[in-house]
């Protein structure tokens, strides 16, 4: 289940749909997908006015008047060019700290008229190093289901889904042009590297050491 909010400020809220208590803020949660945390844009089937690795910058997309390139005004996002056959456009990131999404933003700063008209977001869980081609055909899980996307809107995501996942595919439906993609989730480790006979992955807890008729030590993390 996706909840849907559109805003052109402010900070997306929290569906009932999603995997926290309802009116919670999912941007509080880490971008798994920042570069800043080893994320990448692993793949795109076109990027011909604007490169793909803007998409998962950390600052804020900006827009400059006189940024012309031989195709006409850059933005500072991802962007394609205009389909003459059917299907879509669509980007695979790898994201920087696999986890478990609890929501998206496509973020359509200052793209208005070339932006997509709709949008949908799928998620898969492959280990390792994988190529575009065996990405390709990983098997791909609807975190957003295709759903309209506003121009010049952070158009946010609530996302229902308890998988771990390793990469996230954007899909512009046809085409057009989105300025940042933010997925935010909880991180989770790889399970292949958790201690045998450990089931889950809980974070670290404080324990004190009291000696006999003494005080309390300093907590320890463990």
């Amino acid at each position: 289940m996706t909840s849907h909010v559109q805003e052109q400020a402010g900070v997306a809220v929290l569906g009932s749909g999603a995997g926290a208590a309802p009116g919670q803020d999912f941007t509080r949660l880490p971008d798994l997908a920042s570069r800043s945390l080893g994320g990448s844009v692993v793949h795109t089937n076109d990027e011909r006015f604007a490169e793909r690795e803007n998409l998962i910058e950390p600052e804020a997309p900006s827009y400059s008047t006189y940024t012309f390139g031989h195709e006409g005004q850059v933005y500072d996002g991802w962007e394609t060019r205009r389909r003459r056959e059917p299907g879509f456009d669509s980007a695979i990131v790898s994201l920087g700290a696999p986890g478990v999404v609890r929501g998206v933003v496509v973020d359509t700063a200052f793209l208005t008229g070339n932006h997509p008209p709709e949008v949908s977001v799928e998620g898969a869980a492959v280990e390792g190093h994988p190529s575009p081609g065996e990405l390709q055909d990983a098997e791909w899980v609807p975190l957003v289901p295709r759903a309209p996307a506003a121009g010049d809107t952070r158009n946010a995501f609530a996302v229902d889904q308890p998988q771990r996942f390793t990469h996230v595919r954007l899909c512009m439906h046809p085409d057009g042009g989105v300025a940042r993609l933010r997925v935010h989730g909880e991180v989770v480790p790889d399970p292949r590297f958790l201690d045998p006979g450990t089931t889950a992955w809980s974070p670290p807890r404080a324990t004190t050491s009291r000696p006999p008729g003494g005080p309390a030590s300093t907590p320890r993390w463990r």
